[in-house]
């Protein structure tokens, strides 16, 4: 996955040294949560179950190519932490709400969107949006099948898949201090095209398993960064 991605910013700065009109360069930090989610199914022999996914926060950084006009390419690599929480009981004990336990645990993930960005100037502020696909790599994935880790007690969260295709929306406002460094606050939308299975195994009482859960990501987060214009 590294190789994929240092692949394609390098051949990104090569074309636009050769051809684009411009060329920036940034970093950012993240915040953000799911803002909606698809639950299709839950593989568990729990009564009763909840629950949230959340994402605390992350960084990441982006190369924006100038090809003509206001038009362009923005490429991303946003590194995310999601805290997945649940809530549940084993079929004896869910009558009584007291007896629910819950856990959380951490998954990490890195979007790489592909944006074909348009942007607009005024005086020393710039605003600009795009759409593209994204790529979702779970840096927790892995290949083997997903009820092989139901029992094993791990703090990880395991997916079907190395990688998750869906739509990315931005927008960005910048305001320039200089000619050529800028103050960025983004807001970035994420959406799967598919349900994604994965697995949370959990270390609890008795009777307490989740071998798999099938889901549908939806996430909204803002970011603020710094920009520098290279040319």
């Amino acid at each position: 996955m590294k190789k994929i991605i240092a692949l394609a910013v390098t051949s990104l700065l090569m074309v636009s040294s050769t051809f684009a009109l411009g060329l920036s360069i940034g970093a950012k930090g993240n915040l953000g949560t799911t803002v909606s989610n698809d639950w299709a199914e839950v593989g568990t022999d729990l009564k009763g179950l909840s629950m949230n996914s959340e994402f605390d926060g992350g960084f990441g950084a982006y190369v924006n190519v100038g090809i003509i006009g206001g038009l362009g390419v923005q490429v991303e690599a946003d590194v995310t932490k999601s805290t997945i929480q649940f809530k549940g009981a084993s079929t004896q004990e869910a009558i009584d709400s007291n007896n629910w336990e819950t856990k959380n645990f951490d998954s990490w993930l890195v979007d790489v969107p592909v944006m074909l960005w348009g942007s607009l100037d005024f005086w020393k502020f710039n605003l600009g949006f795009g759409v593209g696909p994204n790529f979702s790599f779970n840096l927790d994935a892995t290949d083997r099948a997903s009820f092989e880790a139901a029992g094993n007690y791990l703090s990880k969260v395991y997916t079907d898949k190395l990688y998750t295709l869906g739509l990315a929306l931005g927008v960005d406002g910048k305001f320039y201090i200089t000619d050529n460094f800028a103050i960025v606050a983004s807001g970035r939308y994420i959406g799967n095209f598919e349900k994604t299975t994965a697995t949370y195994p959990i270390e609890g009482g008795e009777g307490i398993d989740y071998p798999w859960i099938e889901f549908k990501r939806n996430s909204l987060y803002g970011g603020v960064g710094v920009e520098l214009k290279l040319f």
